[in-house]
């Protein structure tokens, strides 16, 4: 962690420096991680090759645990639940390992990216929809508390998911039914409005979003999000926590102070639950999921937090 503040803040700029620092925090632990790599079961959620999922199980775990659906970023054109070319089946089997040994069931999915996939707004909506339906038949006749973590561009799909009236449906059975149930979210490090994106990022946006960029980003959604949306999440009592780390850049900070201040303007009329909102100490964009697993105390303090806020959400 103490090397991160020498990387450059840019989000392309840190990926492989950061990849490089972690990969030998990771391979000092690998033996403990690669016992959670062989309980890895790989399902199709959906027809399309991307649509596939990660399922963790927790040793002696019972029917009850509760269930992360874990989203990665990527700007929309990269990343993958299992990142084959780092050594070592480490990354992410390191957040499946981290989870697992604090009793939680991971679930992290693929989803369809732009140019590769020819993906269009809202298709990353979509495929948290099919997921969770997936979850909502796989863990069928079971009590399971279920936590949403979208990072970066995996929280933007989320806040699709949620805010978008066109998985109402899904939102309703999840928010609604008796055995699997969403408590929270997590939208980390979230890119919720483009306003501070750079000139790097406007033919992604323009393939993925169309003309209307901000309306679509999470900000747009979630402030023009119609009642009936809002009276499911509020009836459902689902949570919401807002984090952000020290060493992400400006794309991310401020717009997290803008959704911020929107949502709270706009508890009056939604009946909003109140924000958790948190900014850690030490990390960048890249090295908080990288991070766990390391079993370091420091690096994953932040993960442990995290935890905690499940747990107390889960006991209301």
């Amino acid at each position: 962690m103490d090397q991160l503040p020498k990387i450059s803040a840019t989000v392309q700029d840190s990926v492989i420096p950061t990849f490089e620092i972690y990969t030998k925090l990771l391979e000092a632990n690998a033996s403990n991680i690669g016992v959670t790599a062989k309980t890895r079961q790989t399902y199709s959620y959906g027809p399309h090759e991307r649509q596939t999922l990660d399922l963790y199980t927790p040793e002696d775990a019972s029917d009850t645990a509760p269930i992360v659906l874990w989203v990665h970023g990527g700007g929309f054109v990269m990343g993958d639940k299992n990142l084959s070319a780092i050594p070592g089946d480490l990354v992410y089997t390191n957040v499946g390992h981290f989870l697992a040994s604090h009793g939680i069931t991971g679930i992290f999915m693929n989803y369809r990216l732009v140019f590769r996939h020819g993906a269009v707004f809202p298709s990353g909506g979509e495929d948290v929809a099919l997921a969770l339906e997936w979850i909502t038949k796989h863990f069928a006749g079971q009590k399971r508390d279920l936590f949403g973590l979208g990072n970066s561009a995996g929280a933007v799909h989320w806040s699709t998911f949620l805010f978008h009236n066109a998985f109402a449906t899904t939102l309703e059975r999840v928010t609604t039914g008796n055995d699997v149930r969403l408590r929270g979210v997590v939208l980390q490090s979230a890119p919720f409005d483009f306003t501070k994106a750079g000139p790097s990022r406007q033919p992604v946006n323009k393939a993925y979003f169309g003309d209307d960029v901000e309306g679509k980003s999470p900000y747009g959604l979630m402030t023009s999000a119609d009642n009936s949306t809002w009276e499911l999440l509020v009836r459902g009592k689902v949570q919401f926590n807002v984090i952000t780390f020290e060493l992400d850049p400006d794309e991310i900070k401020e717009p997290a102070r803008r959704f911020v201040k929107a949502w709270n303007e706009a508890r009056p009329r939604t009946g909003a639950h109140e924000l958790a909102i948190t900014e850690h100490e030490g990390h960048n964009h890249i090295s908080p999921y990288t991070a766990l697993g390391t079993g370091i105390e420091r690096e994953e303090a932040w993960g442990k937090r995290l935890v905690e806020w499940m747990e107390a959400v889960r006991r209301g």
